[in-house]
């Protein structure tokens, strides 16, 4: 028997998925729980409207994602810091003072979660950091450390 998933259950499958389950399972577990709807032509044909809504938006998302991409790697975002002798800095720069910097300078907003430090910034000058801003890309933002 088809069934639609309602929400995620453990073993059968993701929330929205059409799954292949057991006659008595559907019944006495999934319908009785509100985990599932049986997948009649009319609820498939609302289903595969709506995966093809979730399609267009996700590429939607996509597409932002490219051109906030695009924006930046070509930003270049510079921070003011006390440093003392050969260059380092008293502290180091973290991942909410790039985000300030960003949307302060360049004007783009991003969680400072999202910004990916491979090591603390102690040093001055140019480093590079990676900004995640779709699950499977990546940015590179340049940032400059200048002695204040």
């Amino acid at each position: 028997m088809k069934a639609i998933l309602l929400k995620d259950v453990e073993g059968t499958g993701k929330e929205g998925e059409l799954v292949d389950v057991k006659p008595g399972y559907f019944n006495n577990f999934l319908a009785k729980q509100g985990l599932a709807l049986q997948a009649t032509p009319a609820v498939v044909k609302k289903w595969k409207k709506r995966e093809a809504q979730k399609a267009r938006e996700e590429e939607a998302r996509r597409q932002e994602a490219l051109k906030l991409d695009e924006k930046i790697g070509q930003s270049k975002v510079t921070i003011k810091a006390k440093a003392g002798e050969a260059g380092k800095l008293f502290g180091s720069i973290t991942s909410q003072d790039i985000a300030e910097a960003l949307k302060k300078q360049v004007g783009i907003d991003v969680d400072k979660k999202k910004i990916e430090i491979a090591e603390p910034l102690k040093t001055l000058g140019g480093h590079k950091v990676d900004i995640r801003i779709y699950p499977e890309m990546v940015s590179q933002l340049q940032v400059y450390i200048e002695e204040a």
